[in-house]
């Protein structure tokens, strides 16, 4: 199986912007190939160096955002991203807010759960 290093790159800065501290350091606990093409993309400065978190560029911390707003709306919906959401990030916040008022949850309860 061919692995898709594009999807890990962007699996990796999803979850870079879970790490998130001050307004833009990360912890740089993932795999060094994936945080050197991140580097190389110009998303995160150099991550080499005794330093336990990397620095997003500006760049880095929009696609990050985006990224891991997709995951939410993903999980929250089971729908895919809408490709509305490239213009920008207030649409993106709105339709997940639109979505949980509408009920949709994280958990999916099993129809013997619901009759209990």
């Amino acid at each position: 199986m061919e692995i898709d290093e594009e999807k890990i790159d962007q699996a990796v800065l999803a979850l870079l912007r879970l790490t998130l501290h001050g307004d833009d350091r990360a912890w740089k606990s993932f795999d060094w190939d994936a945080m050197g093409r991140l580097y190389e993309k110009g998303l995160i400065c150099n991550p080499v160096g005794k330093a336990k978190s990397v620095l997003l560029t500006e760049e880095g911390l929009k696609e990050s955002e985006r990224l891991f707003l997709g995951v939410v709306w993903q999980c929250v919906t089971g729908q895919p991203v809408p490709l509305t959401w490239a213009s920008g990030r207030g649409l993106c916040l709105q339709a997940i807010y639109r979505a949980i008022k509408r009920g949709l949850t994280l958990v999916k309860t099993s129809k013997s759960q619901e009759n209990a």
